[in-house]
């Protein structure tokens, strides 16, 4: 079951953040931070403008996807960023994807973005993303300072 996540769901998508961490290449940047993450996630769950989707096998959960909704900087339409996608439950995480897409056009957004990390099997996520329905926008580079 796909649903919107709570309070009581913190310290579950905290344990999946560190291993979604684990596998990009942020990990080679910089230190996974709970606390920063936390902060984070109970801003996802509390803002009206926040989405933040568990998946729950009902033997935990097993994938989330997180997203902020903001006005577009150069046409004021009210467009969707995924901040993290992550599904350890083979065959769900395109659920994860769809629900997420629903949701944000649910609280009136018009466009969509998602990210495609490189250490992520980018490739397979750019033919994903393709495949339903996105066009490639913009190469995002990381540097430490």
């Amino acid at each position: 079951m796909i649903r919107p996540a709570t309070s009581e769901d913190i310290e579950s998508i905290l344990d999946m953040g560190g291993r979604f961490f684990s596998a990009t290449k942020y990990s080679s940047l910089m230190n996974y931070s709970r606390d920063a993450t936390k902060k984070t996630i109970e801003h996802l769950i509390e803002d009206d403008l926040g989405i933040l989707l568990v998946l729950d096998s009902g033997r935990g959960l097993t994938g989330m996807v997180g997203a902020l909704l903001y006005p577009f900087y150069m046409s004021g339409e009210l467009t969707g960023q995924e901040l993290f996608w992550w599904c350890e439950d083979k065959g769900r995480g395109l659920d994860l994807l769809k629900t997420l897409e629903g949701k944000a056009e649910e609280l009136g957004a018009k466009t969509f973005s998602m990210i495609s990390l490189d250490g992520l099997d980018g490739e397979r996520l750019d033919r994903i993303y393709q495949k339903n329905g996105y066009e490639r926008s913009e190469h995002s580079y990381l540097k430490r300072l």
